[in-house]
């Protein structure tokens, strides 16, 4: 049976048209469209993601540890200088192993991560598995958005906890040709591929602004940020390398040794492992 020219935009509805053919997974015939309305391209409806997200390890994504060293010492920049408080909750949506939101609580941020395939093995005692529970004053989705089958839906999920910053990395597809090394079909996740003005269009309906940074683009959800913190975001917008570099050094110097922030969640780990422990103990010795 033939497949359709033409398919329905899975982020604003509008006709899609194909535009050429991959192979997904090395043996999946896969069509992609280009959106007459928001511009975005799409893969038709991904029915290989079990198969894709089965593969164990991180194959081609070698950069992953440098990117989250990367983000870490980004994110931190801003955070210090927004005065972002300790306590608040942050949610790392898409934590992959949990590497970026570890270290995040290493310099004393109250993060939390979220992942629906994989087991963020670096923050095990702080991890969710209902992300629409936790409540963020902060969302970090990195290398996430292109993953959405339906992103739609995915959007206004994330959206609807209006969270009054949005911290993403993903690469918008303007202008690209069937060679952007960002399809990587080899692998088969990436699926959805937005334009900068979809992604602002749908932002600004859910009351966000877009804006880009050398590091990660901020949605900042406007009626939550005051003068003084929509100044710096701006400051960020275009100087965010020179301040990240300033900082660079203490950041790292501060986990060299340990910190306060470091031993604090060892000892509510260590005293939940052995709590868990006990817990496992009676319940096998209740079976006798």
């Amino acid at each position: 049976m033939s497949k359709p020219e033409t398919i329905t935009c899975r982020l604003c509805s509008a006709a899609s048209h194909k535009i050429f053919t991959k192979q997904a997974l090395g043996r999946h015939s896969v069509d992609y469209f280009r959106c007459s309305g928001c511009q975005s391209i799409q893969s038709e409806e991904p029915y290989w993601l079990d198969e894709a997200y089965s593969i164990p390890g991180v194959h081609i994504d070698v950069g992953c540890a440098s990117r989250t060293l990367k983000n870490w010492t980004s994110v931190s920049t801003l955070l210090a200088h927004l005065s972002f408080p300790r306590d608040a909750v942050a949610l790392d949506f898409g934590a992959a192993s949990g590497l970026f939101g570890r270290l995040m609580r290493d310099v004393g941020y109250n993060f939390y991560s979220y992942d629906k395939y994989a087991r963020p093995a670096f923050t095990s005692y702080h991890s969710t598995d209902d992300p629409t529970s936790a409540q963020p004053q902060l969302i970090t989705a990195f290398e996430v958005f292109e993953h959405f089958p339906n992103p739609k839906d995915e959007l206004d999920r994330l959206f609807a906890l209006q969270s009054p910053l949005i911290l993403f990395t993903t690469w918008f597809c303007d202008d690209q040709g069937e060679d952007w090394v960002y399809f990587v079909e080899e692998c088969g996740q990436h699926v959805f591929f937005y334009s900068q003005q979809a992604m602002r269009d749908i932002a600004a309906r859910h009351g966000y602004e877009l804006r880009s940074t050398a590091f990660f683009h901020i949605l900042s959800l406007t009626r939550a940020i005051t003068p003084a913190q929509e100044q710096v975001l701006t400051d960020f917008q275009f100087n965010g390398e020179a301040m990240a570099r300033a900082q660079n050094a203490a950041l790292v110097e501060s986990v060299w040794q340990g910190n306060a922030h470091i031993d604090s969640d060892f000892e509510a780990a260590r005293q939940r492992f052995i709590a868990e422990r006990l817990l496992e103990a009676e319940a096998k010795a209740s079976k006798r």
